[in-house]
């Protein structure tokens, strides 16, 4: 006995069986088509920034006004405060804890400089 459907899949069906395919293939070309880097170089901190992290931000050291973290349930999360805004550095986007504890504390100390008189 063989059950045969010929019901056919309306739109909504379809619409949430390729989203996740679609929203797959996004994430795919930022990641490969946009450089994520931080970059630390001798005057300013290289930052991506903006929607999907996909442009670049340079902060100058000078600028640097407060540095603190906040933490989410998965990662923790390096704030940086200058005239400019707020800007965020996820754990996530280093390699290891250590890197993410050396880097919070050398800009912890660019803006300790920058509070003296």
């Amino acid at each position: 006995m063989t059950i045969l459907c010929r019901c056919k899949p309306g739109a909504l069906i379809l619409l949430f069986g390729l989203a996740p395919i679609l929203l797959g293939f996004l994430l795919a070309v930022r990641r490969l088509g946009f450089k994520r880097d931080l970059v630390l170089d001798h005057d300013a901190l290289l930052l991506p920034s903006g929607f999907g992290r996909a442009q670049v931000t340079r902060i100058p050291y000078a600028d640097i006004q407060r540095v603190w973290e906040t933490r989410l349930p998965w990662t923790a999360v390096l704030c940086v405060g200058t005239k400019q805004g707020k800007f965020e550095i996820p754990s996530t986007m280093l390699p290891d804890a250590g890197s993410y504890v050396t880097i919070g504390e050398f800009l912890a100390a660019r803006a300790k400089d920058n509070l003296k008189p």
